[in-house]
């Protein structure tokens, strides 16, 4: 009898020590892609618990910055499920400002640029300071060309007693 009690204790100990765990397994929780598996044996467990899927929202893309298409990621283990791709910027919309002559009473401006979707200046319009404004422009020594034009446009030439 102590001869068989002692083999099966022998069997026993063979078993557990070929098995690697002995008397209980030490399970490391399932993830997303994998099931519960021991760490001692290998030995898996139930079923993977799959993804937890979170919307990466679409950023529109602007005039000047990059843009970005709608993705996906789990929100358990961080793992991009659908890569979001980036969209070109759009580029300016070009809108001409048109130049103004300078008039007897108002100075005038080139011609400018803005873009009409972010308002941003491509080319700014400078002032032309009106000619005919400062006295000695208009005076009767002016040239005959300068005094025509200032008369087209409304302005009144100086006459040579008041210089």
């Amino acid at each position: 009898m102590k001869r068989f009690v002692w083999m099966i204790a022998m069997v026993t100990l063979v078993m557990m020590l070929l098995s690697g765990c002995c008397v209980s397994h030490d399970m490391q929780p399932a993830t997303c892609t994998e099931p519960a598996r021991c760490s001692k044996c290998g030995k898996t467990e139930g079923e993977p618990l799959g993804h937890t899927e979170v919307t990466d929202p679409a950023q529109a893309p602007t005039c000047t910055e990059t843009g970005l298409s709608e993705g996906s990621h789990c929100q358990v283990c961080g793992e991009v499920l659908k890569a979001q791709e980036a969209i070109a910027p759009l580029g300016h919309t070009e809108v001409v400002v048109p130049a103004v002559e300078p008039t007897c009473t108002e100075p005038g401006c080139t011609e400018g640029l803005h873009c009409s979707v972010c308002g941003e200046i491509l080319k700014s319009q400078e002032l032309i300071e009106n000619p005919w404004a400062t006295p000695r422009s208009l005076s009767p020594q002016s040239s005959r060309p300068a005094r025509r034009r200032a008369a087209r446009r409304g302005c009144t030439v100086r006459s040579a007693a008041r210089s």
